[in-house]
């Protein structure tokens, strides 16, 4: 399955949002009120993502640490590591049987690290999927004017993570003004 099928079916998972999700509407500055609307619906898009049978799914790709742990019992989220090249059978001139090849234990341990690599492979294509779902949430939902800046020129926002885009809006459009609530 192709990374662009795998994110459709994740896509497909996220739960129906209660009216306007967009960060922003007509062209106007985000406000903290639909910042956190959003974050909370962010959220939930996350947990229906499978990863590891754990039932917050990837909320921590799009959640603080902290406020991540609160929810897990004090345990951090552990994204998967990249796997790197296949293994391959390497077994010294010293360790070969007397045709010349690698003897049975060897090469069962071979086919078990292949297979953990295809399992790790699998998992990596999985949460790469889930987060590009969830950086294509947000970047569909708020006008680029307001994101721009994390933005690379080649690579878009390709590798700008979730969590990133969202500390970019809560950072420059997040934050409340005391002094507007006590105008009010």
């Amino acid at each position: 399955m192709s990374e662009k099928d795998k994110v459709a079916t994740i896509v497909a998972l996220f739960p129906k949002p209660q009216g306007c999700i967009r960060i922003n509407t007509n062209g106007e500055e985000p406000t903290p009120i639909q910042i956190a609307n959003f974050q909370d619906w962010l959220e939930k898009c996350a947990m229906e993502i499978p990863y590891e049978e754990d039932e917050l799914g990837l909320a921590g790709v799009v959640m603080k640490e902290d406020d991540f742990k609160d929810i897990n019992n004090g345990v951090a989220f552990t994204p998967p590591q990249k796997p790197g090249a296949q293994p391959i059978l390497s077994v010294p001139q010293t360790r070969l049987n007397a045709n010349g090849e690698p003897n049975a234990v060897q090469v069962m341990q071979h086919q078990q690290k292949v297979e953990d690599w295809k399992r790790s492979k699998k998992v990596w294509a999985e949460y790469r999927a889930g987060v590009t779902a969830l950086r294509n949430l947000i970047v569909d939902n708020v006008d680029d004017e307001y994101i721009s800046e994390i933005k690379h020129p080649k690579t878009q926002y390709k590798q700008v993570e979730p969590q990133d885009l969202m500390d970019h809006l809560k950072d420059y459009y997040g934050k409340v003004d005391h002094k507007a609530i006590i105008k009010m």
